[in-house]
Parts: structure tokens; C-alpha cells; sequence
């Protein structure tokens, strides 16, 4: 622009400070923009963090309450057949029982028979087996 030996002219050292402070001026914008775009995208993050958060919960809520609503009949439903199942499973233990007991008590019949029919001379058919 000028020689060494010339003194700066007035419109000179402002076309000179004005280049300089503009470029200043432009790195200054650049790192702030770099700042401020670093910082909105660490609030943005945490913002949309959050609101994931709130809406995963209320999504589970939402899932849960209506799987318990829909689980609740299949519950209702496998509880009346598991005390049906016990009832039916307890009748069948006490047919075995009545069955044992009948089977002692016409052993003793068998028993007395024999018995009466040794003592009479009577003779059965089929012919008991008595032991």
C-alpha cells in the first residue's frame, strides 16, 4: 500500500485498522456462533434427554395399566379354573377313600360269607378262594 520510507496517511491507517478489525470481527462472530451452537445443542440434548425420559415413563405407565386391565379377566380365568381343578382333584381323593374302605369292608363280607357257608355246609359258586 505505502513504502517504508512515506508516512501512513490518515485514510490509510483507517482502511488498514478497518481490514483488521473486521477480520477481528469475523473471527469473533465465528467463535461465538461455534459457542453458542455448542451451547444450544448441550441444552437442546438435555431438553430432548428430559422429554425422552417423560415420555418413556409415561409410555410404560400407559402400557402397564393396560396390560394389567387386559391380564386381569385371563387372571380372574385361571383362578377359577385352578379351584375347579382342586375341587375336582379332591372329589377324585375321596372316591379313593370311600373306594379303600369298600374294598376292606366287602373283603370282610367275602370273609363272613365263607365263614357262614363252612359253617352251614353250603357250597358257593364259584367256589371262594379263602386263603
Amino acid at each position: 500500500m505505502h513504502d517504508d520510507d512515506q508516512p501512513v496517511t490518515k485514510k490509510e491507517l483507517t482502511k488498514i485498522l478497518d481490514e483488521r478489525f473486521d477480520a477481528f470481527e469475523k473471527r469473533f462472530e465465528e467463535k461465538l456462533d461455534e459457542k453458542l451452537d455448542e451451547k444450544l445443542d448441550q441444552k437442546l440434548a438435555a431438553a430432548l434427554e428430559y422429554n425422552n425420559a417423560i415420555l418413556f415413563g409415561q409410555i410404560s405407565r400407559y402400557f402397564d395399566k393396560r396390560l394389567q386391565s387386559e391380564l386381569a379377566p385371563l387372571r380372574h380365568s385361571l383362578q377359577q379354573m385352578q379351584d375347579n381343578l382342586d375341587g375336582l382333584l379332591k372329589r377324585m381323593d375321596d372316591v379313593d377313600k370311600e373306594r379303600a374302605v369298600m374294598n376292606v369292608q366287602l373283603g370282610r363280607h367275602d370273609t363272613w360269607i365263607g365263614q357262614l357257608a363252612d359253617h352251614t355246609g353250603a357250597h358257593l359258586r364259584p367256589q371262594q378262594l379263602r386263603q
